[in-house]
């Protein structure tokens, strides 16, 4: 991996963590640790998907190569995330702060490029 996209991953990872252990103590206080716990869980099954598809996309696209298992390993990262969720269906509450915490991870991701995008040097 290049310079680049290895100073993406860190950030994403420090971002993420650190966001996500702030809002799981805000969480905590505010409601209880179950929700607090299901919205972590969510930020940090979000970033897994998110290294393993940059490592996935990464990999094949350095040597070239076509690969016919990147549609199965994506049908399998979407199973895993659906299966995750799944003993929590039936409480609306505990689904919403996985999802949330879920969906903060891309939202995150969208304000860490913009941030990016802003302190670039030099003409691209």
């Amino acid at each position: 991996m290049n310079n680049e996209n290895v100073k993406l991953l860190r950030d994403m990872i420090k971002i993420d963590l650190g966001i996500g252990i702030i809002m799981f103590f805000i969480i905590c206080l505010f409601s209880s640790l179950i929700n607090g716990i299901m919205y972590f869980g969510g930020i940090l099954i979000s970033l897994l998907n998110f290294i393993l598809s940059v490592y996935i996309t990464l990999n094949f696209l350095e040597y070239n190569k076509r690969n016919k298992y990147t549609p199965i390993i994506t049908f399998f990262k979407i199973a895993i995330i659906i299966i995750i969720a799944i003993p929590f269906i039936k409480s609306i509450t505990l689904m919403f702060f996985y999802m949330f915490g879920f969906i903060s991870h891309y939202i995150l991701l969208i304000i860490n490029c913009i941030k990016n995008i802003k302190n670039r040097k030099g003409s691209v």
